[in-house]
């Protein structure tokens, strides 16, 4: 809370803490807040790509990040 009085609640959303057009929810009674992250985001802010590569999705392939996804490209 903050004011003269202390009566006017922060929302610790409203500096907006989430990037990638990630939806912010106030958590718990004080500064906290939790990012709900779009597809190909991840992180407390959701700032950062979903490396989906590292997790090796291609079966007899090469992977490769392709903006928000992955592409595998195949062995002959």
């Amino acid at each position: 809370y903050q004011g003269a009085m202390c009566e006017q609640k922060i929302d610790p959303c409203a500096s907006g803490p989430c990037h990638n057009n990630a939806s912010c929810s106030p958590q718990g009674a004080g500064l906290g807040f939790s990012c709900t992250c779009p597809a190909g985001f991840t992180g407390p802010t959701c700032a950062q790509l979903v490396d989906f590569c590292a997790l090796n999705p291609c079966a007899h392939g090469i992977c490769r990040s392709v903006g928000t996804s992955y592409r595998c490209l195949c062995v002959p």
